[in-house]
Formats: structure tokens, sequence, C-alpha cells
């Protein structure tokens, strides 16, 4: 098999799409959905084009980094109008995202020339700290305002999506102030940003980050500070080292994150949710209902956690009496 990664021949294992310590964080989402092939399967989702040299060794400096940064700060939910100072390392953030970039875009058999020698060399290379091509980041906060918990859409904390729309105008046209009445736009336009070669959404339970190719140099810097203020996603800037994110979802699009509706979409979906009396407020709602589900979740991941210890210990014992 050759490597996906260095081209070389070797044994063939299998990579994970999402770095597995990620996947281990959250192990009540044990079922994989492929929106692509409309398909759900009680498995890890993976690619088994990769040498056991580039999976278990080179690459997995990426992998540490990602489930520390995602267990830092995305494994709690958080209030509507948060601030969640996150401190990062680009260069390690970069390469996250785009290795997970380029291992979905394998799995989906789309167009990998982007991830051409340089890009894996950078990744394979955990000193290489020039990134080759142009990109920008993205990331904000995931609140559920909706009254319906995440349960009843599959329970999708870990979630990515291959070039998320972008819509140019809000989710929703108008809202009647009397009736309560939310009259969505009918044809939802997504915008044509020119240079972009293509981006990807990704989503660790309550953090949400976009990651976008451009073509050039001068298409990326003209578009960057639009995109800033046209949608609830911060940027992160590869000169600094913290970023404060805020909330990036409304009621409406929180269960369709392939949707990003644009910063106004927010107030005004905040808008019609509180037009609703406060004894039945949605987010209220939710979170009654949420409760009983909670628990459940818990005990999941202590069976899970509980499970992981005795296999260790059982494999530890039997190196020993070897």
């Amino acid at each position: 098999m050759i490597c996906a990664y260095c081209g070389k021949n070797g044994k063939k294992t299998s990579e994970h799409i999402i770095s597995r310590g990620v996947l281990e964080l959250f192990p009540e989402c044990n079922y994989t959905y492929n929106n692509n092939l409309k398909k759900v399967y009680q498995s890890e989702p993976v690619v088994n084009d990769v040498c056991s040299d580039c999976n278990n060794k080179k690459l997995t400096y990426i992998d540490a980094y990602a489930t520390e940064f995602v267990k830092e700060y995305f494994m709690k939910d958080y209030e509507p109008n948060c601030n969640v100072l996150v401190n990062y390392d680009y260069n390690l953030l970069s390469k996250m995202l785009i290795k997970y970039a380029f291992n979905d875009s394998r799995a989906l058999k789309k167009n990998i020339s982007y991830f051409d020698e340089e890009v894996k060399s950078f990744l394979l290379n955990k000193e290489n700290t020039l990134i080759p091509k142009n990109i920008s980041i993205y990331g904000g906060i995931a609140v559920n305002t909706s009254a319906y918990p995440s349960f009843m859409f599959g329970n999708k904390k870990l979630l990515w999506i291959c070039n998320p729309v972008f819509l140019e105008n809000s989710l929703i046209r108008y809202y009647d102030t009397e009736t309560g009445q939310v009259i969505p736009r009918e044809n939802l336009e997504n915008w044509d940003i020119k240079g972009l070669q293509f981006s990807y959404l990704f989503k660790f339970n309550s953090g949400q980050f976009i990651i976008m190719f451009w073509t050039d140099k001068e298409m990326q810097q003209k578009y960057e500070k639009v995109i800033s203020l046209m949608y609830p996603y911060t940027l992160i800037e590869p000169n600094k080292t913290n970023v404060i994110l805020q909330r990036c979802t409304h009621a409406y699009n929180f269960h369709i994150p392939e949707i990003i509706d644009v910063s106004w979409g927010i107030s005004m979906a905040d808008a019609t949710n509180s037009l609703v009396r406060t004894d039945i407020n949605p987010i209220f709602i939710q979170k009654k209902l949420n409760e009983e589900w909670e628990k459940y979740e818990e005990v999941v991941r202590n069976k899970y956690f509980a499970s992981k210890e005795e296999r260790k210990h059982k494999k530890k014992h039997r190196h020993k009496g070897s």
C-alpha cells in the first residue's frame, strides 16, 4: 500500500478522520453518520491508506494537541452570552484542521490536489512551522438556544462538513411582533466567495471552527475582514496566542450547522425567542428535557472509561506474565 502521507510503500493501518483521542472524549456519541452516503454505522470513521510509521509515530503530536485542546475548552456547554478566552498554538491548530480536512477529503474521494507534498511535509514534520498555503481559521461557540435538545437530532457533538453554506442574508426574513410568527427567507442564497478553493466546518461539542483554503494571498486578505464582519465567527490570527470566542449559532441553525447564518441573523433569531412567554421559554424547555438524557450520558461515559481502564490493567498484567 502507498501511504497517503509519506508516499512510501508500507503496512496499511486505519487512520481516524478525527483523532481517536478526541473521539474518546465523547463515548456517548457511539454511532457515525455519513452525510455523503446517508449512512449510519456503529464504528469509528477511518481511512485505510496510511502507513504504520505515519499513523502511529509521525502524526501523533497533532493528535495529542487536538485531544488536549478540545478537552480543555469544549467538553462543557456555554450560556448564550458567553465570552470564552481560548489559548491556542496556531501552528498546531492549523495542522489539526488541515489533517482532518485531508483525511475526510480522501474518505469522500474528493479532489485532494491542494494537499501536495509541501502540505504533507508540513503535517509530518513536527518542527515545520511554515504554513505552506493560504488558509484562514475562524472560531465560535455553539450554544443550543432552541427548545430541542441535541439528542433529538442524533447527539451530533462531533461533526465535520465540507463546504458549508455561507448565507448572503439572514435565515429569517422577518417576524411578526404581535403573533410571534417567524417568516423564513424563501431563497437562501449561498455567498459566492471569490478565490475560496474549499472550506470545512468542524464541530467539537461547543467549539465550532471553519478553515478556509484560498487560491492566493490577495483573495484571502480581501475577504478575511469582510467575513469577520458578516458572520458571528472570530478570525484566529497566526501572530497571536489567544482569542475570545462568542456564540456563532442560534435557535434555527444550531441543529443544522452546515448553514452559516450572518451575524444579524442571530439577533433576529434571539428576538423571536424573546417573544415567547417566560413560563415556556425555549431554552428552559430544552434544558429540562436534557436533564434525564445527561444522566444517561454519564452512565455511558463512566461505563466506557471503566472498561478502558480494565483493558489497560489486563494488558499490563499480560506483559508482566510474558
